[in-house]
């Protein structure tokens, strides 16, 4: 009766964790770059669960959405912006995904992260995006990442250090 208990509550508490990241997610504004963002956030989220192959799995789906931006319907300074970091984000998402360890994918990660802030700050939307930072990432040197949460979820340790970090930003 107990282990039941135990697992209506897990189920309970992953239906609501799902629903609010759908809500998030749906609150993006109508931006060329929507799908971007989205992917990119599916990508961290697998990077939070230490999932090395959903994580080569979101990374390709990240690949496929650089394609899909219609470039026309950015502004002139997004657009200048976008055209200056997409071979980063690229390079750095196709690394991810062709990455052998989870660690090689953080290391990525990280400037996939600092670029996709980059395009961020110059592409003008309603939904709050943090701009966070864990201290201890990076071989100590620290490293970045954005969030559709306000919440320190960190993509660079997973559960052994899931709250190491602290919103440095919120973009909007």
């Amino acid at each position: 009766m107990k282990s039941g208990k135990i697992f209506s509550t897990a189920l309970i508490v992953l239906l609501i964790n799902s629903i609010s990241l759908s809500f998030a997610f749906s609150e993006l504004s109508e931006t060329p770059l929507k799908q971007v963002y989205l992917s990119y956030f599916e990508l961290k989220n697998t990077l939070v669960n230490s999932d090395k192959t959903e994580s080569s799995s979101k990374a390709e789906v990240l690949l496929s959405s650089f394609d899909q931006v219609d470039m026309k319907t950015l502004s002139h300074e997004s657009h200048m912006v976008w055209m200056k970091v997409l071979p980063v984000l690229k390079k750095t998402t196709s690394a991810i995904n062709s990455s052998k360890s989870i660690e090689e994918q953080r290391s990525h990660f990280s400037k996939l992260s600092d670029n996709l802030y980059i395009i961020l700050k110059s592409d003008k939307q309603a939904q709050k995006t943090y701009y966070q930072f864990c201290p201890m990432a990076n071989d100590g040197k620290g490293a970045n990442w954005l969030s559709e949460f306000s919440a320190v979820k960190n993509p660079y340790f997973g559960s052994s250090m899931l709250t190491c970090g602290k919103t440095k930003e919120t973009l909007n």
